[in-house]
């Protein structure tokens, strides 16, 4: 069973508790190890990376929401041998343990991978569909398709 690091444990101390939930489960059921690579920021962490292209945007959900006091939004990253992993079939597998955890715990997550598919609880395919049509409906609107396949954050919870 895997389980995450100290040092990701700390990285979610900032974390809406039910995203940490989400999280912590998905570790325990997910094929590969994940860990926490980013989850709260300051607004000048943020600055910086949408100034570098690195963010769409300045309303991140990585930044503490003032609903709650907590960022609603991590970075996972896929270890394979104990190596960071960036391929893409390897996050099937994570987001798929995210969506068993956020269906066990009736929690709504939004995957970065898939923006405009929404809550990943309701993906009826595999996580490669929702990319894929999450692709095409970007391109129908003359779009290139935001795709941030680590990210996952809570779905609006709040008016």
């Amino acid at each position: 069973m895997n389980k995450l690091s100290p040092r990701s444990m700390r990285k979610l101390s900032k974390v809406h508790p039910k995203l940490v939930q989400v999280v912590i489960r998905a570790t325990e059921l997910a094929e590969v190890d994940i860990q926490v690579s980013d989850s709260n920021r300051t607004l000048s962490d943020q600055k910086c990376l949408h100034s570098t292209h690195r963010s769409h945007t300045l309303q991140s959900k990585h930044l503490i929401q003032d609903q709650t006091g907590y960022a609603h939004a991590i970075d996972l990253m896929a270890f394979v041998e104990g190596t960071g992993c960036w391929e893409l079939e390897i996050y099937d597998k994570v987001v798929t343990a995210v969506k068993m955890a956020a269906i066990e715990r009736n929690i709504g997550i939004l995957w970065g991978g898939a923006w405009t598919q929404g809550d990943i609880r309701n993906y009826e395919k595999l996580p490669a569909d929702a990319m894929n049509a999450h692709i095409d409906e970007c391109r129908a609107q003359g779009m290139r398709p935001p795709i941030d396949h680590l990210h996952f954050e809570l779905v609006e919870m709040f008016p």
